[in-house]
């Protein structure tokens, strides 16, 4: 089954510094997300934003707060260059069920931790998923992870593009 939850996801909120936008991204804070950009627009709303950061933090996860304009197309992928370099690679592998699956199949415990739940302890990555057993592979730049074996044909492919690129 796949998980529809915000649990351990990184959030970008354009007019997140204050009022609904602020409401919202402390919502998800508390829900489990793992980082949460927020946008403000000019310098006179910057103390919201620093205010709403602090509240994301207070609640567990990792916040930015990032100025811009957003009328133009080259502020919003400003935006997104800036906050993408801020919270680090999106990576993938094995989800926790996963490898709950793998213990039973074997009849033991292979590691005394678990990718996924050792993933959300990590700063400055993004660690991402289907569902169980579902094939599927990140790509941030150089970094290409699948999430387990049912991923090799995809990590390939993405593999072989790569090389072509270098």
């Amino acid at each position: 089954m796949t998980d529809h939850s915000i649990k351990g996801k990184t959030v970008l909120i354009a007019g997140g510094a204050k009022n609904l936008g602020r409401l919202i991204a402390r919502d998800l804070a508390a829900q489990g997300a793992k980082a949460i950009a927020v946008h403000y627009n000019t310098s006179a709303t910057k103390p919201a934003a620093d205010d709403t950061v602090a509240a994301i933090k207070a609640a567990g996860a990792d916040a930015f707060a990032f100025q811009g304009d957003l009328t133009t197309a080259g502020a919003v992928e400003k935006l997104f260059a800036e906050a993408k370099a801020a919270m680090g690679k999106k990576w993938t592998g094995f989800t926790d069920e996963e490898e709950k699956e793998v213990n039973t199949a074997f009849g033991m415990t292979l590691n005394n931790y678990t990718i996924q739940s050792e993933a959300a302890g990590i700063a400055g990555t993004s660690f991402l998923c289907r569902g169980a057993n579902e094939p599927f592979t990140v790509r941030d730049g150089r970094l290409i992870t699948g999430q387990q074996q049912y991923s090799s044909a995809i990590t390939a492919e993405l593999v072989m593009e790569a090389l072509d690129e270098f």
